[in-house]
């Protein structure tokens, strides 16, 4: 009777425990505590095509107590750390979410630093950040596939114009080029002239002395 109620109470314990492990979320929402004009990176894993999606919560304290403002936005970059850190998202968070859509595998360097208006929180402040990552089809809402598009967009356009600034940057290492080419030729031709000049006159002295030396010997 004993041993029958035991394995009662074994079963309804891993019963219970079942029902916790189901009911509590699986990833719990993160808290970084920052101080004034500070932020915050961290790293994941991301499969390539995959959707990274933040939720995020700003608030700033006041002296008081942490709460949020309307001027409160969070800004986010995203790097590759297997590409040299080579930055593929440099945007500031919609409402409350951040969408972001790898383009190869890899471990990425997440940063986020609070703002007010525009410009970096000059006061502590609390991000409460919760993370999912999936494929596109997972997220349902029309905002995460506007986010996600937008968020192409945005990293094709960046691209596009770090192109063109490496284009200038080549396009002036060329004229510099060009410029200290046509210096070189032009010194080049100084100097050939010169050269001629002086062997002129050396010829030109040379015979008016050998001239001057036969009348000499014609006259003695």
């Amino acid at each position: 009777m004993i041993f029958g109620v035991n394995s009662q109470l074994s079963l309804n314990v891993v019963l219970v425990a079942l029902l916790v492990l189901v009911t509590v979320p699986a990833q719990a929402a993160l808290h970084f505590y920052l101080e004034a004009k500070e932020s915050q990176c961290f790293y994941k894993d991301l499969a390539k095509d995959s959707v990274l999606m933040i939720k995020y919560k700003a608030e700033a304290y006041d002296g008081s107590q942490y709460s949020e403002s309307p001027g409160l936005s969070v800004f986010f970059t995203i790097e590759e750390k297997f590409d040299n850190y080579h930055m593929v998202a440099s945007q500031r968070g919609m409402g409350d979410e951040f969408i972001f859509t790898s383009f190869d595998s890899g471990e990425h360097k997440i940063c986020l630093k609070p703002e007010f208006n525009g410009y970096r929180l000059n006061m502590p402040s609390r991000i409460t950040v919760d993370m999912d990552t999936g494929t596109s089809k997972m997220f349902d809402k029309p905002n995460v596939v506007q986010g996600d598009i937008f968020s192409r967009v945005t990293q094709l356009y960046k691209t596009l114009e770090n192109l063109k600034q490496e284009y200038k940057l080549f396009r002036i290492k060329e004229m510099d080029f060009r410029d200290l080419s046509e210096k070189v030729n032009s010194r080049v031709i100084t100097l050939i002239v010169i050269q001629f000049v002086v062997l002129f006159a050396i010829g030109y002295y040379q015979l008016y002395d050998l001239k001057s030396f036969f009348h000499k010997q014609k006259v003695v």
